[in-house]
């Protein structure tokens, strides 16, 4: 081609297609231009992140699935849930919502339920709570005594049963003041070894929230199983109501001390599998040595 026809072109400036779909890039690329996930959370798990609602009505965008924190899938970006600020109710206020509570625990079995009663948590009210349980108890381990005790006056001598009569009422109330004085050291033994369990797992939950959370599970429960045991032909039940309270303690553990899955079932298996080992180690020692004491041809 002739010179003439020869045009000069200048150098030919090609744009990335990145920076033609999202702006230009910074210059300093050590200058976030955005604001961090890590500083501002709450805008990046809010549906409003993604121009539009959550289509599963969690309070999260589309790319958070719908399990919510606990059983999500790894490697994706999660926010536990805040710790609630304490808000205790009134005394008369929180006994008269406990049938309510126990009603909700038993029946929503999750974690966020627990965490949305933590901030009920108070003193007060757990040791009414307990004071509750161990008047049934005692009134439940008094009816199984007199009714013992009618029973023996059918076989006995009545010299024999004169002596048991003036012993009655003092063995009664030493009956009460022991069932009563051990319901809040098993409760607290409990509810500490859990706890601490727990914590080693690296809970975040407190120790009033725990016993609080924990007592809305055992309570209950503890009721229900002392008033089917005095009714023939439903004490069995009982062991029911055992598998279930450990399947809540799961869920309670997970949402109090913000825990997964995993680790709140080790939390409370190590103790209750514990305890089944050692209660069933002493019954085959006693057996054992019942045994050994019986003669031999």
């Amino acid at each position: 081609m002739s010179d003439d026809t020869h045009q000069e072109v200048g150098p030919i400036e090609h744009t990335p297609p990145a920076q033609e779909s999202f702006g230009p890039f910074p210059e300093n690329p050590n200058d976030a231009s955005s604001p961090s996930a890590y500083d501002h959370p709450e805008f990046y798990n809010s549906p409003a992140a993604y121009g539009a609602p959550s289509p599963y009505g969690y309070g999260y965008g589309y790319a958070v699935p719908p399990q919510g924190f606990y059983g999500q899938p790894p490697n994706m970006f999660q926010v536990p849930p805040v710790m609630q600020p304490a808000t205790p109710l009134p005394l008369w206020a929180a006994i008269r919502q406990l049938p309510r509570q126990y009603w909700r625990v038993l029946t929503h079995p999750k974690a966020v339920t627990f965490i949305e009663e933590e901030r009920k948590a108070a003193w007060n009210i757990i040791w009414v709570q307990l004071l509750i349980l161990g008047v049934v108890q005692a009134l439940a381990v008094l009816l199984i005594v007199f009714l013992e005790f009618f029973l023996f006056q059918a076989f006995l001598p009545s010299a024999t049963m004169s002596v048991f009569s003036q012993a009655l009422p003092i063995v009664a109330i030493v009956i009460v003041l022991i069932t009563i004085a051990f319901v809040p050291i098993s409760f607290f033994f409990g509810a500490g070894i859990y706890h601490l369990i727990a914590k080693a797992f690296g809970g975040r939950g407190t120790f009033l929230s725990y016993c609080y959370n924990y007592s809305l599970i055992v309570i209950p429960i503890s009721i229900l199983s002392v008033v089917l045991s005095i009714i023939p032909c439903l004490g069995s039940i009982g062991l029911a109501g055992t598998v279930y309270e450990v399947v809540l303690l799961i869920f309670m553990t997970m949402g109090v001390h913000r825990l997964s899955g995993g680790k709140a079932s080790a939390t409370v298996l190590i103790p209750v599998i514990t305890g089944f080992l050692l209660i069933t180690g002493l019954y085959i020692a006693y057996f054992a040595l019942i045994f050994s004491m019986m003669p031999h041809n």
